[in-house]
């Protein structure tokens, strides 16, 4: 059983309304308009839509809207009922008509035109046609027409009743072109519409192809658009213009190839514009990768062993020197040992090489690279060679890559040149080290100076500063190397070119200063550099026992004293590392 609140409503609703127009007479040349006004209250679930027919005879004008306003035009004079039919959604309908006199009325022409070709260049005949002109109370053939193809204020035509004309506007531009219509009553008509008039001929078939030997920046390029011709007439005479993306530009010429050269790699875009002899143009792009230029090889030649004698096999690398295109592996490699200007080896792919010098000298050892297209360029280094003998070797610190040479010494390998493993954040070691004037290219040249206090509790914690297999000298160390130090020329001996290859260098010391406030709060610290080619003190891993806070056993050799330095200093100095080996 349904309660009533669920039961369906069948009623049908049938509207009852009144149709209004804002005039009963009007002429034909008047928007008219008609409005449905409901008569009653429309129930909230129903709408209301209608159609029309203007002229009553039994077929509707339009479609049924629910917008119950409506604007129409009647174009012949005479009675109109027009008729109404208003239908709701649940199915009421009902129709109502509404009478309307229309007299004569008179309109002004509605000017309008094609234009074909829409766009063309200044040689093309364009055809204007107005025959899509209207008027409402005149035909056609009764309107009449002229024309400004300039927007000048002066008529190109006079009137005619032709509704089409051709143009030609001699010259490239955007020009707007007005059409004036006037039908018999003297009631005119006009239009503007814009036409564009450029240079472009289809008829001019644009080409071009280049060469080049290798396609670098730099090269020599050939283009030739001799490719091209005029479609008509094959044997006509083309002028040239080419655009390049450095914004040169190459032109006028008859000459269909040219030469160029890029400037900057990667896409390049060349535009070619074909003119015939009354500049009408066509015009073609392509676009171009340009590879880098080709330069020299850069070379990088390591040589570990810089000061060596007699008895050393000289290592030389040259695995770092790099290409632009030539992969590392695939450089030649040649060498003149002694700079002499005369080539000791042929052209070869290996990158490694030793040499042994015959006698003691200094010798500027050049290597020469060469790339897959014959470009060369050349590194040296300069190799003292001693007449001793001592057993000479090099080791490469895997840390950072670094070579280091090496000697023996009696029954010890020592460096023979100052460690220069700098401070890293993971070190997490203040002031750790520092180049001499607190400049890299010292550290470059002759090493790093350490301070003295941090590198020992550094290594007493059980970390490295020294390569793998390697450690910082002690007191005995030192003791065991002086029994080999001779006694006639003890600091000459350790000197660079001195018969223990020690090769030592004034390279200094450093030391530092805390600025303490009133407060006894630091401030700052002061950093002095000292002694720079007057002297120098290496570093041990050894402090007094007495002061081990404040004192620690250095070595060296001065200028101004011909023996072996040993003495206790403190223990906040810098000074220069040489390694030993485990």
């Amino acid at each position: 059983m349904f309660s009533p609140g669920c039961q369906k409503d069948d009623t049908t609703y049938i509207p009852e309304f009144s149709i209004t127009a804002d005039k009963n007479k009007g002429l034909t040349t008047d928007q008219i308009k008609f409005k449905i006004n409901p008569e009653d209250n429309i129930p909230r679930n129903e709408k209301i839509h209608c159609r029309w027919d203007w002229n009553n005879d039994s077929v509707f004008d339009t479609k049924f809207s629910d917008d119950l306003e409506f604007r129409h035009r009647f174009f012949k004079p005479g009675e109109y009922n027009v008729l109404c039919q208003v239908l709701s959604i649940s199915g009421g309908k009902k129709m109502k008509s509404i009478k309307i006199v229309i007299d004569q009325g008179y309109s002004a022409p509605v000017a309008d035109f094609q234009i074909s070709p829409e766009t063309g260049h200044f040689m093309i005949d364009f055809l204007f046609d107005a025959g899509c002109t209207n008027d409402y109370e005149d035909s056609i053939e009764t309107l009449r027409f002229r024309w400004d193809f300039e927007d000048d204020g002066i008529w190109d035509t006079q009137f005619s009743n032709e509704t089409f004309i051709n143009h030609t506007f001699g010259k490239t531009g955007v020009f707007k072109v007005i059409l004036n219509v006037v039908d018999p009553s003297n009631r005119s008509g006009n239009i503007t519409k814009t036409v564009i008039v450029h240079r472009r001929d289809t008829c001019i078939v644009p080409e071009f192809i280049w060469h080049s030997e290798t396609g670098r920046v730099g090269d020599t390029f050939t283009f030739d658009a001799g490719a091209s011709y005029y479609m008509d007439d094959t044997s006509k005479i083309l002028n040239y213009k080419w655009f390049f993306p450095e914004a040169e530009y190459i032109g006028d010429t008859v000459e269909a190839v040219i030469e160029h050269k890029f400037r900057f790699p990667g896409p390049n875009i060349v535009r070619l514009v074909v003119e015939d002899g009354i500049g009408l143009q066509n015009s073609i792009e392509k676009e171009l990768f340009i590879i880098d230029e080709n330069t020299p090889p850069r070379p990088v030649l390591i040589a570990p062993i810089k000061y060596g004698n007699v008895e050393t096999q000289f290592y030389l690398n040259t695995w770092e020197s790099i290409d632009d295109f030539t992969p590392s592996s695939e450089l030649l490699i040649r060498w003149d040992f002694d700079g002499d200007g005369s080539w000791d080896t042929g052209k070869s792919a290996e990158k490694e090489y030793y040499h042994q010098y015959a006698s003691e000298g200094r010798y500027n050892c050049i290597m020469e690279i060469e790339d897959e297209e014959g470009l060369t360029a050349t590194a040296s280094k300069e190799l003292w060679v001693s007449p001793h003998n001592n057993p000479t070797s090099f080791i490469r610190d895997r840390r950072d890559g670094k070579y280091y040479s090496t000697v023996k010494i009696g029954g010890q390998w020592w460096m023979s040149q100052n460690l220069d493993y700098r401070d890293e954040e993971k070190m997490d070691i203040p002031m750790f080290q520092k180049c001499y004037d607190e400049d890299d290219r010292m550290c470059d040249q002759f090493g790093s100076l350490y301070q003295s206090g941090r590198c020992i509790s550094y290594i007493e914690e059980g970390n490295k500063i020294c390569p793998e297999g390697w450690r910082i000298p002690n007191i005995d160390d030192i003791i065991n190397l002086s029994v080999n130090i001779p006694e006639n020329e003890p600091r000459n001996s350790l000197m660079v070119g001195g018969s223990l290859g020690f090769n030592a260098r004034y390279t200094g010391f450093g030391s530092y200063v805390f600025v303490i406030n009133q407060l006894g709060i630091i401030t700052d610290t002061i950093y002095t550099y000292e002694r720079f080619m007057e002297e120098v003190r290496f570093m041990t891993s050894t402090k007094r026992n007495s002061f081990p806070e404040i004192s620690q056993y250095v070595y060296g050799i001065q200028r101004n004293y011909d023996g072996f330095n040993q003495m206790w200093k403190t223990i906040d100095g810098y000074y220069p590392i040489r390694c030993i080996k485990e």
